[in-house]
């Protein structure tokens, strides 16, 4: 069945059916991917509630494990791709994924208006210090965080890194 289902495979064939070409970026037909999806439908409808609360924990566990390895290996815990350079945990495309998806569940007003409306820039949900773009618990979360990212090795590297361009480039 795996020599098959590899000649298939390769071929642009369907595996389950062998017959019809396969759908773009799948490995199975159109047809075969929508018996599948039914029957996991129907499948899902019979389980009971303890069966399917079991299986939604089995998922969840799998998939922060998932992520927790991509993690631990540079890799986009989205999709599995390299790291942006401006992130520590997501590919530059599922960033930019990420933050739309974070200012459209957060507000209709566009997150750079926020603190124009008095919003917090960093939740969008509490009212801002005056004369500050950010609220008193997020400003001061910012600051625990920089204490934090000040002291790390990365941003010791860097530094150093900076001091040596800068020696060169100002020798003269």
């Amino acid at each position: 069945m795996d020599e098959n289902y590899k000649y298939y495979k390769d071929h642009g064939i369907c595996p389950q059916c062998g017959v019809r070409e396969h759908a773009p970026r799948r490995v199975r037909c159109e047809i075969c991917l929508a018996q599948n999806a039914e029957s996991s439908r129907r499948h899902r409808d019979k389980e009971g509630k303890e069966q399917r609360n079991e299986r939604l924990v089995a998922a969840k566990i799998h998939h922060r494990k998932i992520r927790s390895s991509r993690k631990d290996n540079g890799k986009c815990i989205w999709c599995g791709k390299p790291l942006s350079a401006y992130s520590t945990c997501f590919c530059p495309d599922c960033r930019i994924k990420n933050q739309k998806n974070n200012e459209r569940r957060k507000s209709d007003i566009p997150r750079s208006e926020w603190p124009a409306y008095g919003i917090c820039y960093r939740c969008g949900k509490n009212p801002v210090v005056e004369g500050r773009k950010l609220c008193k618990e997020c400003a001061e979360e910012n600051i625990k965080n920089l204490k934090k990212a000040n002291d790390s090795e990365k941003t010791k590297r860097q530094r150093e890194y900076i001091k040596k361009q800068n020696s060169l480039a100002f020798m003269r």
